[in-house]
């Protein structure tokens, strides 16, 4: 049985990034597939210290039709991420991504309004992911400072760039295109290394040799000959490298093979450089890949009780949210995890005839997190 379709009202930011006129709110009616419409609202998003208020960048207010609340946040996320886009293009000024804050529902006639709120704040916001190998990173270091010819370094530190980048991407397709560069910087060393020549092609009537356009040919026989099933993952890499950068095909389409693809494409480089470094195998690879762009947040879900639409809103004009305060206790390192047990008191801010009830707590966020709540009154 399918579920009703519901309206919610989805608040995201982007910050830091530009500023509107002041007092300008640009409202915007985009239509989509099947007939609908969904609206956004696009405002200044201002900060506070002491008196003084000043821009820190945008707010955007999404209301979008979905079955569930989970629905409609990534429904307003694909929509804001796509103004902010033209926002980039219209001032040149890379624009964050664009994060949800808030979302609850605003359909008529109800007196229960599912709610979602995110908190930026969470004393688990900003923990490391990981470790470092402190061993295999000043051995890296240590077989690159060894290189002496120039040229080689500057392709090798290029390619690490372009590996760094492309982990550093939130994006699938970035990602993927990213280390895709970085192994064509490395694409002549590579032909040197394992003496491969240029990709030519001869005339059939004079069977003149030549060369039409750069090829990869060394990129090609390093993955045929180092990477598990090579010569398939080539073809795949390559496939999905044509249908990225020259737009042949939608992106939809190739949603299902990205995730893999860069999995594939990211270990290749790292091999590369490590092959040209002159480090035997078995070489570093990583099979999760965290882009650090979005920390750990805290999310509530609940419910908003009021008798009308109207009635959630504080006397401010603000909209019905709760504001968290924490208090942490003392932080363990067990088993080489880090635990941060914290109380966190929540306060709602709406309308005086609203009450909420909190159902659940969640974290968001890159990596793995282990996240358990013991509700006190």
């Amino acid at each position: 049985m399918d579920k009703v379709v519901k309206t919610y009202l989805v608040i995201l930011i982007a910050k830091p990034a530009v500023s509107l006129t002041p007092g300008m709110v640009l409202h915007l009616s985009l239509p989509l597939e099947g007939g609908e419409t969904e609206y956004v609202t696009l405002q200044e998003l201002k900060e506070s210290i002491d008196d003084s208020s000043f821009p820190v960048g945008l707010k955007f207010k999404a209301e979008v039709t979905a079955k569930s609340i989970d629905e409609a946040i990534g429904k307003a996320q694909k929509l804001s991420d796509g103004i902010a886009s033209f926002v980039t293009l219209v001032t040149g000024i890379g624009t964050p991504i664009v994060k949800p804050i808030l979302c609850y529902e605003i359909t008529d006639n109800k007196s229960e309004r599912e709610f979602l709120q995110f908190f930026d704040d969470p004393p688990v916001n900003a923990l490391s992911r990981k470790k470092i190998p402190e061993e295999k990173m000043t051995y890296l270091i240590k077989k690159y400072y060894e290189i002496t010819n120039l040229s080689l370094a500057q392709r090798v530190a290029r390619a690490i760039r372009w590996y760094r980048f492309g982990v550093g991407s939130f994006d699938l397709f970035d990602r993927f295109s990213s280390f895709w560069i970085g192994l064509e910087a490395l694409n002549e060393p590579l032909q040197t290394r394992l003496n491969v020549d240029k990709d030519q092609i001869k005339c059939p009537k004079c069977g003149f040799e030549w060369t039409p356009f750069p090829t990869i040919s060394g990129v090609r026989k390093f993955i045929d000959c180092y990477v598990q099933n090579g010569s398939e993952v080539y073809k795949r890499m390559h496939s999905l490298r044509i249908s990225i950068m020259h737009s042949t095909e939608p992106l939809t389409n190739l949603q299902a093979n990205i995730k893999v693809a860069c999995e594939e494409a990211g270990n290749a480089l790292l091999s590369a450089v490590q092959f040209l470094l002159n480090i035997p195998p078995p070489w570093i690879s990583h099979k999760e890949l965290l882009s650090n762009a979005i920390p750990f947040r805290l999310a509530l879900k609940g419910m908003l009780v009021s008798d009308s639409l109207e009635d959630l809103m504080p006397e401010n004009g603000e909209d019905a949210h709760f504001k968290v305060t924490y208090k942490v206790d003392t932080v363990q390192e067990i088993n080489g995890k880090t635990e941060v047990p914290f109380k966190a008191e929540c306060k709602l801010i709406a309308g005086s005839r609203v009450s909420a009830k909190i159902f659940s707590a969640r974290i968001y966020g890159e990596g793995s997190v282990t996240f358990s709540i013991s509700p006190q009154k």
